[in-house]
């Protein structure tokens, strides 16, 4: 069995690499504008404006109702993640489809709220996002009114106070259009260039002197020089021969006309 030596695996000259992605730039931005373009269009198309509605209340543990002490803060801080278990729970969000009459799931509406606790403070905030905002502001209001009675009663709570009602949203939120056709443009250029280095590397053809040298291990002694116009005419010549052939054989595949 023969032995390889290391003529013959493969070098990879990034430097050459990076000169065929130079040279074929063109190519790479055309990719990553066309993938823009396409995931530009397809997000447009798919994706519907959603509008948040926020609602605020203030929960309070009230021992005393003179006195507040620190400890009393201190459990009620402590008690907001049961506090946005309630009101994500399945009787809430339920109660406020029986009363708003609401052509809706229980998992439909919870995907719709989300209920945040801001650091070191005993507020809950309900947010609903719905492609109406209108509809958001009812939904809003209508599951803090819901999580209010059933944290009294489940908490034993003396008083959940209402901080803020439902706002009507006149912006959607966040469109996710930039994000995808960036992501667009990315995976056309990344796309691109694996396509042109694959390509690099798969073309095993001999085009220069230094390619000889590599893959044959011979040593060229002088290069004849192409010019191009003589190139040029010879496939033009090649042309005309190729018509002026099958013109023949037309002729020849024509009946003779009777006497």
């Amino acid at each position: 069995m023969e032995q390889r030596t290391n003529k013959d695996e493969l070098e990879i000259d990034l430097r050459e690499i990076a000169g065929v992605l130079l040279s074929r730039w063109l190519f790479i931005v055309l990719m990553a504008c066309l993938f823009g373009v396409l995931a530009f269009l397809y997000s447009r198309m798919t994706w519907t404006p959603q509008y948040s509605s926020t609602t605020s209340i203030y929960v309070i543990n009230q021992q005393n109702a003179d006195t507040l002490t620190s400890a009393d803060l201190q459990t009620g801080s402590q008690l907001t993640n049961d506090y946005r278990s309630v009101v994500r729970s399945r009787s809430v969000l339920e109660q406020v489809i029986y009363t708003l009459n609401l052509n809706l799931s229980y998992e439909q509406l919870l995907g719709k709220v989300t209920v945040n606790n801001p650091e070191d403070t005993r507020i809950l905030e309900i947010t609903v996002t719905d492609p109406d905002p209108y509809e958001a502001k009812r939904l809003a209001d209508g599951i803090r009114e819901a999580a209010t009675d059933k944290i009294i009663e489940v908490m034993n709570i003396d008083a959940v106070n209402l901080l803020e009602e439902g706002n009507i949203p006149r912006n959607s939120t966040g469109s996710p259009v930039r994000r995808t056709t960036a992501i667009g443009v990315v995976l056309g250029g990344v796309l691109s260039v694996g396509i042109v280095v694959l390509h690099y590397l798969l073309n095993d053809s001999i085009r220069t002197p230094e390619d000889v040298e590599r893959y044959l291990g011979l040593s060229t002694l002088g290069i004849i020089p192409l010019d191009p116009e003589k190139e040029k005419q010879n496939r033009r010549n090649q042309k005309l021969s190729k018509k002026a052939e099958r013109r023949r054989r037309k002729d020849r595949s024509k009946p003779e006309s009777k006497r």
